[in-house]
Order: structure tokens, then sequence, then C-alpha cells
């Protein structure tokens, strides 16, 4: 996962990436920056900084970053189709 990306954890809560964790490159460490309500937590708070190789939380998803211009999946799949016929 890349530096500062975000993504959702397995209890719903969403978290930023703030370093890789090693060689485990699917448990980075991470900073949770709302709860699984949607409610912002402290980001400070010791907590919050989750080495995801010692928790029982895993990465359940990543999420888009905010302001980019991405085009879905399916989307770029279809114009892709389309150009090809």
């Amino acid at each position: 996962f890349p530096l500062g990306s975000l993504v959702t954890l397995t209890d719903g809560s969403v978290a930023r990436v703030l370093r890789r964790n090693g060689t485990q490159y699917m448990t980075p460490i991470v900073q949770r920056l709302q709860n699984a309500q949607g409610q912002r937590v402290d980001v400070n708070a010791l907590e919050n900084i989750i080495d995801l190789a010692q928790s029982p939380l895993k990465v359940a998803q990543a999420l888009p970053t905010p302001g980019k211009a991405e085009v879905s999946l399916t989307e770029a799949l279809k114009m892709f189709d389309e150009e090809t016929r």
C-alpha cells in the first residue's frame, strides 16, 4: 500500500498508511482516522497508530485518494472494449 493511501480496516474504520512493515507489505503500520461509525478519532492517540502485523485487524479495502480524478475499472474496461471494436 502506498504511503499516505487510505484503507478500510476489517472493523469498518478508516486509516491512512504511515509506513510499510519490513517485508510484510499487506500489513502496514496505519493511523486510524475515523471509527466504524464514521466519527473522527484523535489521530495522535497511541491506540490509533496500529501495526497491522501485530493486530487482529487487517486491510479490508483500499480507498481512492481524495481529490484524484479516478475512472472506475468497469468504465475503463468498457471504454477499452469500445475502442477495440
